[in-house]
C-alpha cells in the first residue's frame, strides 16, 4: 500500500448509495436525482522518520463531479454545433458561387453578343439565333437568381427560429389560391425541365367544404417551396418527370396516408388558433402531399431528414445541391401552425413529402382580389391547377408587355451606380418617370423641387411625384435617416402632402424591418427583387391612381 509503505499521501473517489438532485441547467430545467460522491485524502504523520498515525478527510464533491460531465457535455456540443456551422457555410458557399458562376458567364455572353453581331456575316438568321441565345440565357439568370434567393430566405428563417421571432399572422383566403401561386413560381423551372405537373383536390376536401379560412399564407408558401424545391431537384435527372401535388382535410383524427411515416413533433401541439385574431370559425386540418419520380430513398436516409443542416447523405449537396435547412424549416412552420410533416419513399421509387396545418373557417372578405373560376364539375374528385380571374392591372399588362402602367413619377434614391442605372432603365421601360438621387442628402434637396414642398423654387419647373424607392444603406445620409426627416417635414408643414416611400433593403431580419417601419416607410422590397414587384407595390401604396381598363 502506497501510503504506509512509501509514506506517500493517497486520494480515493467513491460513489455513494445516497442521492442528490443537480440545479437546473441549460437543456434540463428539471433534472432527476443521482448518487452522490466523495474524495478521501489520507496522508502519513510522521515523527522521525517513523509512521506515527494516518491523517485523513472526506469531502463531498458531487457538484465538482456534476459541473465537469456539464462542462464536458457543452464543450462536446460546442464542437459539434461548430463543426455543423462550418459544414452549413461549406454548404452555402457552394449553393451561392455555383449560380454565381453560371451568372457571371451568361451575362457575359450577352454582353459580348453585339460584337459577336458586327463579326458575323449580320443576316436575319443570325440575329434571330443570337435574340434567342440572350433570351435564353436571361432565362437562366432569372432561375439561378431564384435559386440564391431560396437560400437567403432559408438562412433568415432559421435566425427568426433561433431568436424565436417566428409568428403565424392568419389571413383570411383561399387554401387553393395559395397553392397555385407557389405553383406559378416555379413554371419556368416545370418548363425547363419538362417536368408534368398535377395539382390534385381530394374528394375530402370538397367534403369538408374547404373556402375560405384562416391561415398564415407565407408561411404554408414557403413549406411549398421547400417541399417543390427538393422535388425538382431530385426528378429533373430522371428519364420519367412528374411532381403530384394533392390537397386535402380532415377533422379528428389523422387519417392513414399509404405509409407515410409522420416526424415525431419535438413540442406539444398547441393550438395556434385559439387567439382572438383566429375568430370563431370552425378549426379543420389542412392536408397536403408531395410525390415525385425522384431516386428516393433507403430507410436509414430517411431517418435523417427534417434535422437541421443534414441532407439525406453526405453527397446529396455536391450531387443535387441544397443546404440541408429546407426539411428542417418545413417541419418547425408545420410543428408551429399545429401540424407534423412526414415522408414516404423507395428507393428508385419516388418520395411523397405530407404535412397538415390547422386553420379554422372564415366568411369570404367583402372586396377580394382571389376569384376562381368555377369547376368543370361540383363533384369531381380531380381538378386541374385553375388560373386566377383577376391579377392585378400593372402585372398583366407587364407580362404581356402590350401597354405601360399609368406614368408614375418616382424618385430613386440609390447609392449603387449599376444598380439605379439597371431599375432606372426597367422602371422608364413600364412607362415611369424615374429620377435618381445618390444618397439621402440629394433626395431632400429633390423635394424642394417638387409639387408637394410647401413654396418651391419659382425657377424651376414643378415635378410630380408620386413615390420613392429609398434604399437604406447609403453615405452621407442613410435611408431610414432621410426617411425620419421627409416625415418630420411633413408633420411641420414643410411638404403639403404625405409621400410614398419603399424601401429597398438587402436587410431583411425581422429586426431589421421593423426599425424601417418604424422609421415612416409605406412598403418594404427585400434585394433581390424583380422590377414587376416594384410596380406591384407601388400600385398597391396608391389605388387612387386611376387604372385603365
Amino acid at each position: 500500500m502506497k501510503l504506509i509503505e512509501e509514506l506517500k499521501p493517497s486520494d480515493s473517489e467513491f460513489r455513494l448509495t445516497r442521492q442528490w438532485k443537480p440545479p437546473a441547467a441549460a437543456g434540463d430545467s428539471n433534472p432527476e436525482e443521482e448518487p452522490c460522491w466523495v474524495i478521501a485524502n489520507a496522508f502519513p504523520v510522521l515523527e522521525n522518520g517513523i509512521l506515527k498515525s494516518i491523517a485523513a478527510c472526506v469531502t463531498e464533491v458531487s457538484e465538482i463531479k456534476w459541473t465537469q460531465r456539464v462542462q464536458s457535455q457543452l464543450a462536446a456540443e460546442a464542437t459539434k454545433a461548430r463543426k455543423l456551422q462550418e459544414a452549413f457555410i461549406d454548404l452555402v458557399s457552394h449553393e451561392m458561387r455555383n449560380p454565381l458562376s453560371a451568372i457571371t458567364q451568361l451575362a457575359d455572353d450577352i454582353a459580348g453578343s453585339l460584337e459577336h453581331w458586327l463579326a458575323s456575316d449580320r443576316t436575319i438568321e443570325r440575329a434571330a439565333r443570337l435574340m434567342h441565345e440572350n433570351v435564353e440565357s436571361g432565362r437562366t439568370i432569372l432561375l439561378c437568381a431564384a435559386h440564391q434567393k431560396r437560400i437567403i430566405d432559408d438562412v433568415l428563417t432559421l435566425s427568426k427560429l433561433d431568436s424565436q421571432l417566428l409568428s403565424i399572422t392568419p389571413v383570411v383566403i383561399q387554401p387553393r389560391v395559395v397553392v397555385q401561386s407557389a405553383l406559378r413560381m416555379f413554371q419556368a423551372e416545370f418548363d425547363s425541365n419538362t417536368i408534368t405537373v398535377d395539382n390534385i383536390i381530394e374528394r375530402a376536401y370538397d367534403e369538408h367544404d374547404i373556402d375560405w379560412v384562416l391561415l398564415d399564407p407565407s408561411r404554408l408558401t414557403q413549406v411549398f417551396i421547400n417541399l417543390i424545391t427538393n422535388a425538382i431537384k431530385f426528378t429533373k435527372r430522371e428519364s420519367r418527370r412528374q411532381i403530384t401535388i394533392r390537397q386535402s382535410a380532415f377533422t379528428g383524427t389523422r387519417p392513414d396516408m399509404n405509409g407515410i411515416v409522420w416526424f415525431p413533433s419535438k413540442k406539444e401541439n398547441q393550438d395556434v388558433t385559439n387567439t382572438p385574431e383566429w375568430g370563431e370559425g370552425v378549426p379543420v386540418y389542412l392536408l397536403f402531399s408531395i410525390s415525385d419520380t425522384g431516386k428516393g430513398l433507403q430507410q436509414e436516409e430517411m431517418m435523417r431528414l427534417f434535422h437541421r443542416f443534414q441532407q439525406a447523405t453526405k453527397k446529396t449537396h455536391i450531387k443535387y445541391g441544397g443546404s440541408g435547412l429546407g426539411l428542417f424549416i418545413s417541419r418547425e412552420l408545420t410543428e408551429t401552425m399545429g401540424g407534423e410533416i412526414g415522408v414516404f419513399s423507395e428507393p428508385r421509387k419516388g418520395s411523397t413529402f405530407a404535412f397538415y396545418i390547422k386553420v379554422r373557417r372564415a366568411d369570404p372578405p367583402e372586396d377580394y382580389a382571389q376569384v376562381l373560376r368555377p369547376a368543370a364539375s361540383p363533384t369531381s374528385s380531380r381538378r386541374p391547377s385553375e388560373p386566377l380571374d383577376k391579377m392585378s392591372w400593372i402585372s398583366r399588362k407587364l407580362s404581356n408587355a402590350v401597354i405601360a402602367p399609368p406614368r408614375l413619377s418616382v424618385l430613386l434614391v440609390e447609392d449603387n451606380i449599376i444598380n439605379a442605372q439597371v431599375l432606372m432603365k426597367q422602371l422608364e421601360r413600364a412607362g415611369c418617370i424615374v429620377y435618381i438621387a445618390n444618397h439621402g442628402i440629394e433626395a431632400l434637396e429633390f423635394l424642394t423641387s417638387c409639387k408637394v414642398w410647401h413654396e418651391p423654387l419659382i425657377d424651376s419647373p414643378l415635378i410630380e411625384l408620386d413615390c420613392i424607392l429609398m434604399d437604406v444603406e447609403m453615405p452621407l445620409l442613410d435611408g431610414l435617416t432621410c426617411t425620419r426627416r421627409i416625415r418630420a417635414l411633413e408633420r411641420e408643414g414643410s411638404l403639403k402632402e404625405r409621400v410614398n416611400i419603399i424601401a429597398i433593403t438587402a436587410n431583411a431580419r425581422a429586426e431589421q424591418i421593423d426599425d424601417a417601419f418604424a422609421a415612416g416607410v409605406d412598403g418594404i422590397l427585400p434585394k433581390p427583387f424583380r422590377v414587376i414587384e416594384v410596380l406591384s407595390k407601388m400600385e398597391e401604396l396608391m389605388p387612387q391612381k386611376p387604372v385603365p381598363s
